[in-house]
């Protein structure tokens, strides 16, 4: 059977159709998916935010409790626990400092509580202390465990000091420079968090410090 021009033109047009139809759905499936993408990261990054209120707001329920700061770590554990169970990972470390009331011209000391979470153990632990450059080391640190020191400093008037703080754990290296802001007659809270979120579509990060000054009635 010989086709005619005009059959050859229409079964031509008909195949060009049937290929830019095949290209729109292929794109269409592309563009849904990417969109499907971005979205499961925005709620990634949102769950993730509201982690980070939960802490703020753990501070906020145990304002008045002196095991504040294991309270809080708790409450880490908890939703490292329920992110676990929906197969998602939630890894990092708290670092949260704590001094009474400064008297002017006398020592104060200073509670610091270190929270791995990481997922890994900390092989390595450096705190370089700004108010007298001290360095305290601390080794195998497991994950999911607390670890607390006590530091002291002695000043006259208000100032600013800076607890460095350097890792190495198998998943992670990194220094963190936490500044405590200290006050006469002020007692503070200081709550350095780093925190990554995984899952199947990214892996957003946080890093934020909440700070209160625990001599008000009050915070929130």
């Amino acid at each position: 059977m010989v086709m005619n021009k005009g059959q050859m033109y229409l079964i031509l047009a008909t195949i060009i159709v049937t290929v830019l139809a095949i290209l729109r759905i292929s794109l269409n499936i592309d563009f849904i998916l990417e969109n499907n993408k971005q979205l499961q990261q925005n709620l990634d990054t949102l769950e993730l935010s509201n982690i980070e209120n939960g802490i703020r707001q753990s501070l906020v329920n145990n304002y008045n409790i002196p095991a504040r700061s294991d309270n809080i770590n708790s409450f880490i554990d908890f939703a490292r626990s329920s992110e676990l169970g929906r197969s998602n990972t939630l890894s990092g470390i708290s670092i949260q400092s704590e001094y009474p009331t400064v008297i002017a011209s006398s020592t104060a000391t200073m509670n610091v509580t270190i929270y791995n979470f990481l997922g890994s153990q900390i092989d390595s632990m450096i705190l370089t202390w700004s108010y007298d450059n001290s360095i305290t080391t601390l080794t195998n640190l497991a994950d999911n465990t607390t670890t607390k020191i006590i530091l002291s400093f002695n000043t006259a008037s208000n100032t600013n000091y800076v607890l460095i703080t350097s890792y190495t754990s198998s998943n992670a290296t990194a220094v963190k420079n936490v500044t405590i802001p200290v006050e006469i007659g002020a007692s503070k809270f200081i709550g350095f968090y780093r925190m990554a979120f995984s899952t199947q579509q990214s892996t957003p990060i946080s890093e934020f410090t909440n700070t209160a000054n625990m001599n008000q009635t009050q915070y929130a």
